[in-house]
């Protein structure tokens, strides 16, 4: 399984090579009510929207800035 951001440079070469076996799927970020639901969820509006909705942050209290900068690297 590989997760992460998409290099689009990269896009068609990997659909070439992997015609066949691979799947793409298309997750949408958590709701705002889905975030609501983790123990912790953050109480004001805009650290709700800095955060973001990916659900490894709220679940395991991570810093989103450090999460969110190596999501985007990987």
């Amino acid at each position: 399984m590989l997760t992460g951001s998409q290099h689009f440079g990269l896009t068609e070469a990997i659909r070439q090579s992997l015609a066949s076996r691979i799947g793409l799927l298309y997750l949408l970020p958590l709701s705002l009510e889905e975030v609501r639901r983790f123990d912790a969820p953050p109480r004001e509006l805009w650290t709700t929207l800095w955060t973001g909705g990916y659900p490894r942050i709220h679940d395991r209290g991570l810093n989103a800035a450090e999460w969110l900068a190596d999501y985007v690297a990987t």
